[in-house]
């Protein structure tokens, strides 16, 4: 549907668009960007490559695609998590309790890729990258 340029209709449009405090606040809006998904890439990262140890160039590009394979298999996964029983000291009671620690399994997901990677190695693969 067009509007034509003397219809009620286009100058409530236009005086709705062209507001000040609109137009304001769209300028914040616009550089808002959401940085979850790159905060948990980061976070698979330095669980693979911490920083206080050094590593070549080829490690680090197969370690950070490792890092990007598990965010992507995390993200579409549900919450299915293992429950353990461990034992604790609790500062409150000053005595030792049992605390549930639940965890998300992923050994699964892990092995598979390490088998890939073992197999390949074996086999002597040469990573092909294109940089």
């Amino acid at each position: 549907m067009w509007f034509k340029f003397g219809d009620p209709d286009f100058e409530a449009l236009f005086k709705t668009l062209t507001n000040t405090k609109l137009c304001n606040s769209m300028k914040k809006c616009v550089k808002f960007l959401h940085t979850g998904a790159l905060e948990a890439l980061h976070c698979a990262k330095l669980k693979h490559l911490p920083k206080r140890k050094a590593f070549t160039m080829d490690t680090t590009i197969v370690m950070l695609m490792l890092a990007a394979i598990e965010v992507e298999h995390n993200k579409g996964l549900t919450a299915t998590t293992k429950t353990k029983t461990k034992v604790s000291f609790s500062r409150a009671q000053k005595q030792y309790v049992l605390k549930n620690d639940k965890h998300r399994d992923n050994i699964s997901f892990k092995k598979a890729i390490l088998a890939v990677v073992e197999g390949n190695i074996k086999e002597k693969v040469k990573l092909q990258l294109e940089l």
